[in-house]
């Protein structure tokens, strides 16, 4: 998410200010783009009480997370392909 946030503000729109959400809310985007800003969020900003990976997950569930990195890296090249400000 960070990589489609630096691109969307640096080729697209250089002197947006506020913040992720409110930029792919103001795009016509891949809805999945909100969900992914999500995911990161979830994993940087770490809440203890409702951990968003644990390491049981990355041991058990490694299928389901390759498909939601395989998932996260589409989005990011569909970002880097779409011209919303044109």
């Amino acid at each position: 998410m960070a990589v489609v946030d630096a691109q969307l503000r640096e080729t697209e729109f250089y002197k947006f200010e506020g913040s992720t959400k409110k930029l792919l809310e103001g795009l016509d985007v891949n809805k999945d783009l909100q969900k992914l800003r999500e995911r990161r969020n979830a994993i940087i900003h770490i809440d203890p009480d409702n951990l968003a990976i644990t390491m049981d997950q990355q041991i058990t569930n490694r299928e389901e997370l390759e498909k939601e990195a395989r998932n996260a890296v589409k989005l990011m090249f569909e970002a880097f392909y779409l011209s919303p400000g044109t």
